[in-house]
This record gives structure tokens, sequence and C-alpha cells, in this order.
């Protein structure tokens, strides 16, 4: 009878599913969770949606952070994950630094000035672009100049000295 009983007990305890026979009318249960004053239930639908959406936001903080914090060293829960890094490869191509680069913006620069110039001199039936506050001052025909000879006049003072010359 004991070994009956334990039985029973056991198919009871392994199958919750099946409903409880009873034979005397005196016996009542109270249900705890399905009574009217009882904290309100979620259904497994409903939880397993709670928890989607806590995982989900889990993970959109760590992607924000990730995000504001980009010096932070990124952490692999797989030791299979493996990157690869085309920048420092050995069989990448040669990087440029910031100060190689200046010196090239300014050989830049200067080889462009040379192309106008070289423009200019080879066509100068084109006309000039100037700016309107460019100013110059022309130092060959300035009234203060000292006065020149001209070349005729140079030759005719080169004949008198060596005619007077000669005289002597």
């Amino acid at each position: 009878a004991e070994a009956r009983a334990l039985k029973h007990q056991a198919e009871i305890f392994a199958h919750p599913e099946k409903p409880i026979e009873t034979t005397d009318a005196t016996m009542f249960g109270r249900n705890y969770f399905a009574r009217s004053s009882a904290s309100e239930q979620e259904d497994v639908d409903e939880c397993e949606e709670r928890a989607r959406i806590l995982a989900e936001c889990a993970g959109l903080k760590q992607s924000a952070q990730h995000f504001m914090h980009p010096e932070r060293p990124v952490a692999t829960v797989s030791p299979y994950a493996t990157a690869r890094c085309y920048f420092d490869r050995a069989s990448g191509p040669e990087q440029i630094s910031e100060d190689e680069l200046d010196q090239m913006d300014e050989i830049f620069k200067d080889i462009r000035a040379l192309q106008i110039a070289a423009s200019d001199y080879l066509h100068p039936e084109r006309p000039l672009l100037v700016d309107a506050y460019v100013c110059a001052r022309n130092y060959f025909s300035r009234p203060s100049e000292p006065e020149y000879e001209t070349f005729g006049a140079a030759e005719e003072r080169a004949r008198i000295v060596a005619e007077a010359r000669a005289l002597k």
C-alpha cells in the first residue's frame, strides 16, 4: 500500500498537467495564482518578449558606449574572433605621415605657381589678371632718377676724349 501511494505521488509530481482526481467531497483547495486579489501574472509569451526587449536594450547600450568611447579597447569573448589590419600589414601600401603630406602640399603649390609662370611666359598674348590693390614703381623712368647717356652720346664722348689725348 505504501509503495502504491509513493508511485501515485511520483506520477502526480512527474505529470503536473494531469487533473487531480479525488473521491472525498470535503476536500478543496485554493488557487493562489488565479484568485481576484492575486498580483497580475505574465504569460510565457510576455516573458519572452520582455527578455528579448531587455537583451536588445543591453545591445543598444553597448553600441552607444562603443560609439561614445572609441578609445576603449575592443573586448571579445571568442578566441576564434580574429581581424586583419589592412593598414599596418607587411604587404600594405606605405602610409604617408602628416609632415610628409604637408611637404607634398607645399611642393604641389610651388609646381602650380611654376606652371602658371611658364604659361604666362610662353603665351604673352594672354591678358594679365591684375589685382586692383597691386601697385609698383618704375625705377628706370622716374623723375628723380639720374640722367643716363644714350649709346650714341657715349660713343661721341669716347671719340672726343680719344682726340683730346691725341693732341697732348
